[in-house]
């Protein structure tokens, strides 16, 4: 919402053990009619490394520019393993 509190989650897409395709008009798709003015996302890496891999990064980027197109931003997108996180927005990849 407007003060930054999470008002709802969809899962998007689910992948294989080491890759995802993710599909970017999905998520688009889900901002428009979800009215969102912000969006997180979120993925797991159950290999045992938190740390976002190139792909990630160039996803988020492109997943970033589509939202931007109709004025949604990406407030962050964090990588899950076990109990570790890493916040692409912490280490200045999401702006």
């Amino acid at each position: 919402d407007k003060s930054d509190r999470l008002i709802g989650y969809k899962l998007i897409c689910s992948g294989g053990v080491d890759n995802i395709s993710v599909d970017i008009g999905a998520v688009v798709r889900e901002a428009v009619l979800h009215r969102c003015i912000s969006v997180m996302l979120a993925h797991n890496h159950p290999g045992g490394h938190t740390e976002a891999s190139d792909m990630d990064i160039s996803t988020t980027i492109r997943i970033a520019q589509a939202l931007q197109f109709i004025h949604v931003n990406l407030k962050d997108h964090i990588v899950i393993c076990g109990d570790s996180y890493y916040s692409m927005a912490e280490h200045g990849k999401v702006v």
